[in-house]
Parts: C-alpha cells; structure tokens; sequence
C-alpha cells in the first residue's frame, strides 16, 4: 500500500511535547486554599471523571473568552478562597501541572523535514508561562502561524472549527494532514474529516511507536 502524502504534520502540546499532570494543579491548590481537590476538579471539569468534560468557566479560559487574571477572580470567587491565594501564586501553580519537555522528540521532530505546526488546547497563562519557553515549540514552531491554540482560535479540540483553521494555516488539505494528540477523541473527529493521525502518549508510549509511526506515513529523513 503506498504511503499518502503528507505534507504537513501537527502535534498536540500536553502529554505529547511535554508531559503533564493536572492533578498537580488540584493538589498544590487545595494545600494552598483548604479546598478539597475533587470541588476544585468539579469547579473545572464539571465533575467528569475523564477530565475532558470542560466547565462553562474553564471553556471560556481555554477559549480565550477571559483572560488569566478573570479567570482566577472566577474561580476563586466560585470556590470562596479568593483570600487565601494571589494571582501570582496561582500562576505558578497553574503551571506546574507540566513535567519536563520530551526531549526524545525534540530529537526526531529534526529528522521531520515538512512544515510542523502546534495543535493544542491550552490558553494564556500554560503558553505564557510555559509552552512558549520550550525548546521543541521555539525550535520547530518558531513562526507564530506555526501555532493553532484554542484560546486564540475561539475553539477547542475536537470541534471542528479549530481543525478547518489549522488545515488553511498550514496551506494544505486534510489528506495531506498528520495529527499526533494523546487523546483518542481528538483524533477521531480529525480523521472523520479526512486526516491521518497518529495516537501517541509521552507517558505512555516510548518513543519508537511514534518514530514507526512517522516512518509508516513516510515524514522522516
């Protein structure tokens, strides 16, 4: 069977360039404020277990519907904490849920020789803080139309609309589109549209899965 041509790879940010915990968040947040983890959780993902489930308040931070500092007046106004914690502290926080860069694909996102573009949910504080730091993201996405985020998009993953914006940046259509996320939902609605994915975890597969991968779909020098 002959490989399609690809000519335009997107990778997820969270669990796929870094790894990443939210529980982290939950956790250092209630030590800080008193607030039991799991009302934080439902605070933030109306009680879905998945952690996929946004509420309301955390769609419209990922969106870019409110910024930062809104979103923590919201939160901590919902949680009735908000004298307990600053915004700075919060931020820092906010942040930790991230481990450390995933260095093995760093080093093979160089033998990637088509334009590479970031795909992620996330909003203005993670890519402040974090995610615009990080020597994958500066190194293979260094133009900022290399980066499709749902907060400067209005849109999150798997909704469509964020793929239809992704496809036109890069200039190509959806069978000539190769999309690596660690969730399977996301991929399932990028594929019904005529893309090609690949499911990959940094905790949860090594890093040949994915190199197979790449070679299979013929993206690796």
């Amino acid at each position: 069977m002959t490989a399609p041509r690809i000519r335009a790879l997107f990778l997820d940010f969270g669990n796929v360039c870094a790894s990443f915990r939210f529980d982290r968040f939950t956790d250092h947040f209630a030590r800080k404020t008193g607030v039991p983890g799991r009302i934080v959780e439902k605070a933030l993902f109306d009680g879905a277990e998945d952690g996929i489930s946004y509420s309301p308040l955390f769609s419209a931070f990922e969106c870019g519907t409110i910024g930062p500092t809104q979103f923590f007046h919201q939160l901590t106004a919902e949680l009735e904490c908000s004298h307990r914690i600053d915004y700075q502290t919060f931020a820092q926080l906010w942040t930790s849920i991230f481990d450390e860069e995933n260095d093995a694909l760093n080093r093979l996102l160089s033998r990637v020789q088509i334009p590479k573009f970031l795909l992620s949910n996330t909003n203005l504080a993670a890519y402040t803080y974090y995610i615009a730091e990080c020597a994958i993201v500066r190194t293979h996405m260094p133009l900022p139309e290399q980066r499709i985020l749902s907060y400067r998009e209005g849109s999150l993953k798997p909704d469509r609309k964020i793929y239809d914006i992704a496809i036109d940046r890069a200039g190509v259509n959806f069978d000539e589109a190769l999309f690596v996320d660690d969730r399977a939902e996301n991929l399932r609605t990028w594929e019904t549209l005529g893309g090609y994915s690949i499911h990959y975890h940094a905790r949860g597969h090594h890093i040949k899965q994915l190199e197979i991968g790449l070679q299979r779909f013929g993206v690796l020098s």
